[in-house]
């Protein structure tokens, strides 16, 4: 598949390099996806990990294990980054990656098209600012530099808080006054609910099945990468 040849042998083929050119460390790009369904929320990086749902959960959870057994062979150091739903702006503009969904949802209400929205709506996820994303991976960085961080590690990048997808289009739909809610974050599950209604009613969003290959929440303990980096 393509997904485990771009993510597994690609990250493998880094780690040729890494160890052919005698690199000290080597920080790759792992995934909240890795957690699966049914592992504890909030996630922490040392627990047992549930499902995984997708070929790309299961390509990060390789990654991780190949360079759990890189290092042991080799003793160059890895850190996997486990990103939470990244999203912000992108350099030289736009909104972020247009495959994800929140740059999705603002694109198609900008241009007054219709949302389409696995579920009800109350999957959560724990969205994270991408300049979050990058202090991470500087720290990261300066981490493995000043060699306070050694051998195998995987860090959760998350914001540590959660939001349901429905809230969250909400607050957008609001922000671009499609909808009249001067505080989105304070509503009750049931307004979510009605402005949700409001929306789909208005053309802009279309309810559909869940999807079997989503989590129902994103969530992640922090206190690992708020201590070490």
């Amino acid at each position: 598949a393509i997904v485990d040849a771009i993510n597994r042998v690609g990250t493998l083929n880094v780690m040729q390099v890494v160890e052919q050119f005698n690199v000290p460390f080597l920080i790759y790009a792992s995934s909240s996806s890795v957690y699966g369904e049914g592992a504890p929320r909030p996630c922490k990086e040392n627990l047992e990990l549930g499902k995984a749902l997708n070929p790309y959960a299961q390509s990060k959870r390789h990654n991780e294990f190949d360079a759990m057994a890189f290092t042991k062979r080799t003793g160059i150091t890895t850190v996997g980054l486990r990103f939470f739903t990244v999203g912000g702006p992108m350099v030289g503009g736009g909104i972020g990656r247009p495959d994800m969904a929140l740059a999705s949802f603002i694109s198609r209400l900008m241009e007054g098209e219709s949302i389409n929205l696995f579920g009800d709506g109350s999957y959560t996820r724990d969205f994270t600012d991408v300049e979050d994303v990058v202090d991470g991976i500087i720290l990261t960085l300066k981490g493995c530099m000043d060699k306070r961080i050694k051998g195998s590690e995987v860090f959760n990048i998350a914001e540590g808080e959660t939001t349901s997808v429905g809230r969250m289009i909400v607050a957008i739909a609001s922000n671009l006054s499609i909808l009249n809610c001067s505080s989105p974050e304070t509503l009750t599950d049931r307004q979510v609910n009605e402005a949700l209604r409001c929306l789909e009613s208005k053309g802009l969003l279309c309810f559909h099945a869940n999807n079997p290959a989503d989590v129902t929440s994103t969530y992640a303990d922090t206190t690992k990468a708020r201590t070490i980096l």
